[in-house]
Protein backbone atom coordinates (compact mmCIF):
# COMPACT_ATOMS: atom_id res chain seq x y z
CA UNK A 1 0.00 0.00 0.00
CA UNK A 2 1.71 3.26 -1.05
CA UNK A 3 0.71 6.40 0.99
CA UNK A 4 1.11 10.04 -1.20
CA UNK A 5 1.25 13.18 0.95
CA UNK A 6 2.37 16.41 -1.30
CA UNK A 7 5.64 15.64 -2.98
CA UNK A 8 6.26 12.39 -0.15
CA UNK A 9 5.46 9.12 -0.73
CA UNK A 10 6.07 5.65 1.58
CA UNK A 11 5.29 2.46 0.46
CA UNK A 12 4.05 -0.03 3.54
CA UNK A 13 4.65 -3.03 2.32
CA UNK A 14 2.88 -5.23 5.55
CA UNK A 15 4.51 -8.86 5.83
CA UNK A 16 4.93 -9.54 2.33
CA UNK A 17 7.28 -11.74 0.95
CA UNK A 18 9.62 -12.35 -2.15
CA UNK A 19 7.36 -13.84 -4.23
CA UNK A 20 5.74 -10.06 -4.53
CA UNK A 21 8.82 -8.30 -5.33
CA UNK A 22 8.27 -8.86 -9.11
CA UNK A 23 5.11 -7.68 -8.59
CA UNK A 24 5.84 -4.68 -6.82
CA UNK A 25 8.55 -4.07 -9.11
CA UNK A 26 6.49 -4.11 -12.06
CA UNK A 27 4.52 -1.15 -11.39
CA UNK A 28 7.75 1.18 -11.56
CA UNK A 29 6.49 4.99 -11.45
CA UNK A 30 3.88 3.43 -8.91
CA UNK A 31 6.42 1.85 -6.80
CA UNK A 32 8.35 4.68 -6.15
CA UNK A 33 8.56 6.04 -2.94
CA UNK A 34 11.26 8.14 -0.67
CA UNK A 35 10.14 5.83 2.37
CA UNK A 36 9.66 2.05 2.59
CA UNK A 37 8.88 0.21 5.21
CA UNK A 38 10.95 -3.33 4.24
CA UNK A 39 9.20 -6.29 3.65
CA UNK A 40 8.96 -9.08 5.80
CA UNK A 41 10.56 -7.71 8.71
CA UNK A 42 13.89 -7.97 6.99
CA UNK A 43 14.37 -11.70 6.55
CA UNK A 44 16.95 -12.94 4.31
CA UNK A 45 14.80 -13.16 1.34
CA UNK A 46 12.74 -9.72 1.44
CA UNK A 47 13.49 -6.65 -0.58
CA UNK A 48 15.51 -8.07 -3.35
CA UNK A 49 17.73 -5.69 -5.31
CA UNK A 50 15.40 -5.80 -8.19
CA UNK A 51 12.58 -4.61 -5.97
CA UNK A 52 14.66 -1.71 -4.13
CA UNK A 53 15.84 -0.66 -7.90
CA UNK A 54 11.84 -0.26 -8.25
CA UNK A 55 11.06 1.69 -5.65
CA UNK A 56 14.30 3.43 -4.80
CA UNK A 57 13.47 4.48 -1.35
CA UNK A 58 15.98 7.44 0.48
CA UNK A 59 14.95 5.37 3.82
CA UNK A 60 13.99 2.38 4.85
CA UNK A 61 12.60 1.32 7.86
CA UNK A 62 12.69 -2.31 8.89
CA UNK A 63 10.02 -3.49 12.06
CA UNK A 64 11.48 -6.25 14.28
CA UNK A 65 12.44 -6.86 17.74
CA UNK A 66 15.72 -7.02 19.08
CA UNK A 67 17.15 -10.43 19.19
CA UNK A 68 14.10 -11.68 17.83
CA UNK A 69 14.12 -16.00 16.98
CA UNK A 70 14.24 -15.06 13.24
CA UNK A 71 17.70 -12.65 13.46
CA UNK A 72 15.75 -10.58 11.58
CA UNK A 73 17.06 -7.94 10.11
CA UNK A 74 19.52 -10.14 7.76
CA UNK A 75 22.66 -8.63 7.35
CA UNK A 76 22.35 -8.80 3.55
CA UNK A 77 19.20 -6.87 3.50
CA UNK A 78 20.95 -3.66 5.61
CA UNK A 79 23.65 -4.21 3.01
CA UNK A 80 21.09 -3.82 0.31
Amino acid sequence: MGLQRGNQSILLTGDTEHETDSVVAAWVARAQSEILKVTHHGSRTSSSAKFLSAVRPEVALISCGTDNKFKHPSPEVVLR
